[in-house]
C-alpha cells in the first residue's frame, strides 16, 4: 500500500509539472521518477541479490517528503509567476547561450590548463597513488574552489559545442569538458563523474530540445557500469574484475533503499542530528571560531544483508534519519524552495542559472542512492550562479 501511494502520488505530481512547466525537466519529477523505478527493482529482487526484505512503509516517509518539497517549489512558482512558468523557447535560450560562448571559452581554457598542470604536477609527487594524501590535495584550499566553479563553466562548454562555430572553437569546448571529466575521475567518486556528465548532457537535451527516450535509461546503466569499472581500476591500481563491477553495479543501485528499510524497520532513533542536512553553515562557523569541521558523509552502517551493509538511505531517508519527523518537513520544504527558484529561473530564459538547475536536477535523480545537498558544493554552485548572473546584469549590455 505505501508503494502504492508513493507511485500515486508520484504521477500525479509529474503529471501537474508537465502541465505548468512544459517540461519533465523538474525538480520534483527528478527526485521521483528513478526513486519509483530502483524501488520496484529493489522490492522485487531484494531477496535474489542476498538482501533482506524491503520494509515498504518507508515510502509513507518518501511521499511526505516528496509532497512538502514539491509544495516548496510549487508556492514559489505562483508567487514568481502566476501566469504559468512555460518553458523558455529552445531556440532563443540557445542564443542566448551562444552570445557569451568565446566568454565561456577563454576563461575555460585558463582554468582547464591551469588545473591540468595542478593535476599533473601532483600526480608525478604521489606516484600516481590515490590515497588518501592525494585526496585532501585535490579537493580541500583553494583549488577545491577553483575547481567547482570550473565543473560550472565545463556544463556551459559543452553546450556550446556546435556546428555554428569554428572547429577550433569546438576543439576547445571539447578540451575544457574533459579536462573536468578527468578532475572528477581522479576524485574517484563514482557519483561526483555521473554527476557532472550527466548535469552536462542534461544542458545539451534542453537547450538543444531533445525528446526523452527510453533508450537513455540502458544508456545511464552503461555508462554507469564503464564509470565503476574506471574507478575501481585507478583505486586497485589494475583492470577491475569484470564480475566485481557487475556485482557493485547492482549493490549501488539497490543498498541504499534496503539500507532506509532496516534502519526504519529496527526503530532505531530519528533525528540524530538536524545539522548534519545544513553542514556547510556550521562548518562555516566552525572555521571562522576555529572549530575542528564536521564530516558530511554518514557513519549510520546498517546492516542490509548476511554479509552486506551500508551507510547510505536515500534523498529523503538521510533527511528524516538525521532531521526526524518535523525537521525533515521543513528540510524537504527548503530544498524545495531553492530547487525550484534555479529551475524557475532557468525556464524564464536566464540561461546562467541552468548548469545550477542541472546540477541539482542531476543530483535529486540519485534521491533513490543518498542526498547531495548537504556538501558545500551545491551552495558553492548557487553562489558562483548569482555571482555570474549580478555581474551579467551589471556589466553585460542586453542586445
Amino acid at each position: 500500500m505505501a508503494l502504492i501511494l508513493f507511485i500515486i502520488e508520484s504521477c500525479s505530481i509529474i503529471y501537474f509539472d508537465r502541465k505548468f512547466y512544459g517540461t519533465y525537466y523538474t525538480p520534483a519529477i527528478a527526485l521521483s521518477l528513478p526513486m519509483i523505478l530502483i524501488s520496484i527493482l529493489a522490492v522485487a529482487f531484494a531477496q535474489q541479490i542476498g538482501f533482506y526484505s524491503i520494509y515498504l512503509p518507508i515510502f509513507y516517509l518518501w511521499s511526505i517528503g516528496l509532497l512538502f518539497f514539491w509544495l516548496g517549489g510549487i508556492m514559489l512558482s505562483m508567487i514568481i509567476c502566476r501566469r504559468g512558468n512555460k518553458r523558455f523557447p529552445a531556440e532563443h535560450y540557445l542564443k542566448l547561450l551562444l552570445r557569451s560562448r568565446k566568454k565561456i571559452l577563454y576563461v575555460g581554457i585558463a582554468m582547464a590548463i591551469y588545473i591540468d598542470i595542478y593535476i599533473y604536477i601532483n600526480l608525478l609527487r604521489f606516484n600516481f597513488v590515490f590515497d588518501d594524501d592525494w585526496e585532501n590535495v585535490i579537493s580541500t584550499g583553494m583549488f577545491a574552489h577553483i575547481s567547482l566553479f570550473f565543473k560550472l563553466i565545463s556544463i556551459f562548454a559543452f553546450s556550446c559545442i556546435s556546428s555554428r562555430n569554428k572547429k577550433i572553437f569546438n576543439i576547445g569546448y571539447v578540451y575544457i569538458f574533459l579536462s573536468a571529466l578527468l578532475l572528477a575521475t581522479l576524485y574517484t567518486v563514482k557519483s561526483g563523474i555521473l554527476i557532472l556528465l550527466l548535469s552536462a548532457i542534461l544542458l545539451r537535451i534542453y537547450i538543444y530540445n531533445v525528446k526523452f527516450k527510453i533508450k537513455y535509461f540502458a544508456y545511464l546503466l552503461l555508462l554507469a557500469f564503464i564509470i565503476f569499472f574506471l574507478s575501481y581500476s585507478l583505486v586497485f591500481g589494475y583492470w577491475a574484475p569484470f564480475d566485481f563491477i557487475i556485482n557493485h553495479t547492482i549493490f549501488y543501485f539497490t543498498s541504499s533503499i534496503a539500507s532506509f528499510s532496516q534502519y526504519l524497520y529496527h526503530e532505531n532513533p530519528m533525528g540524530v542530528s538536524f545539522q548534519f542536512l545544513f553542514m556547510p553553515f556550521f562548518n562555516l562557523y566552525n572555521k571562522i571560531m576555529g572549530l575542528p569541521m564536521q564530516e558530511v558523509i554518514s557513519d549510520l552502517w546498517t546492516q542490509i544483508g548476511a554479509d552486506a551493509s551500508s551507510n547510505v538511505k536515500t534523498f529523503f531517508g538521510t533527511v528524516f534519519i538525521y532531521g526526524g519527523y518535523l525537521g525533515g518537513i521543513f528540510t524537504s520544504f527548503i530544498w524545495g524552495i531553492v530547487a525550484y527558484f534555479s529551475f524557475i529561473m532557468s525556464v524564464k530564459g536566464y540561461w546562467i542559472f541552468s548548469a545550477n538547475t542541472c546540477l541539482i536536477i542531476t543530483a535529486l535523480f540519485f534521491g533513490w542512492f543518498d542526498l547531495y545537498f548537504n556538501t558545500f558544493a551545491y551552495y558553492e554552485y548557487f553562489f558562483y550562479t548569482v555571482m555570474l548572473f549580478l555581474c551579467n546584469l551589471c556589466f553585460v549590455r542586453k542586445k
